[in-house]
């Protein structure tokens, strides 16, 4: 049984029809042009957006019709932008989560964070901050942990770092990212989905998604797509 299941879904001018079944563990990670629907699929599956049509089920119950009290137990959100308007501290954000499993140590340690756990959250870096924020989202181990764009704040050590947390992570929980950089979906994506137009251009394996003629149908741009020991795309 499929942990979320995904069923003709449309919204309008933005999405659809997508289907697809998304099992209970794993890292899923969604590529594809600017305005092909990453964000806005990712929302779909959070339940912060009502399709149009279709139906998305979570643990085969319908996820509009599971009260949001327990659909945020289940489920963990985080936005590509983030802003905190008060001097909160590292730590005391961290530890704003219901159903806390991880103590703050924990978060610590398996993100790498390096900052001060006393210093105001409106005092970190762009990067930082998204560190904390993704590090919170794991706090009470949930079902599945949504991410949008996590790595785009990151200098390319700490993508590379976050995503072989994320990876690890995903042996036990169902993780799905959105990502810009081809390569970062290559390296680390046990499953790839390629969007065009808000619709499934290609779903599966990184080798069998990023091939130089997917990528030139859906971007309309010539990539160099090197498949050896590991794959690289030069654009």
């Amino acid at each position: 049984m499929a942990l979320i299941s995904v069923d003709r879904i449309h919204l309008k001018d933005r999405v659809g029809p997508i289907s697809l079944d998304l099992s209970d563990t794993g890292l899923i990670m969604i590529c594809g042009p600017n305005g092909s629907g990453k964000s806005s699929l990712l929302k779909l599956m959070a339940g912060l957006v009502e399709p149009s049509s279709g139906e998305i089920k979570f643990h085969d119950q319908s996820l509009q019709r599971i009260p949001i009290s327990q659909r945020t137990a289940l489920i963990s959100w985080v936005p590509q932008s983030h802003e905190v308007a008060w001097p909160i501290s590292v730590s005391a954000l961290l530890g704003l989560t219901p159903l806390k499993t991880r103590s703050t140590n924990e978060l610590v340690s398996l993100f790498d964070l390096t900052m001060p756990l006393d210093q105001p959250c409106d005092e970190l870096s762009g990067g930082q901050l998204a560190q904390v924020v993704t590090a919170r989202a794991f706090a009470s181990s949930p079902d599945a942990v949504l991410l949008d764009e996590p790595t785009a704040a990151l200098d390319p050590r700490n993508a590379h770092r976050l995503l072989a947390t994320l990876k690890q992570l995903s042996r036990e929980q169902l993780i799905v990212v959105s990502c810009h950089d081809l390569n970062l979906v290559a390296r680390y994506a046990d499953t790839a989905l390629l969007l065009s137009k808000g619709q499934v251009a290609q779903l599966g394996k990184a080798r069998d998604v990023l091939t130089r003629h997917h990528l030139k149908q859906v971007y309309d741009h010539d990539f160099n797509v090197i498949d050896g020991d590991t794959l690289w795309i030069q654009s």
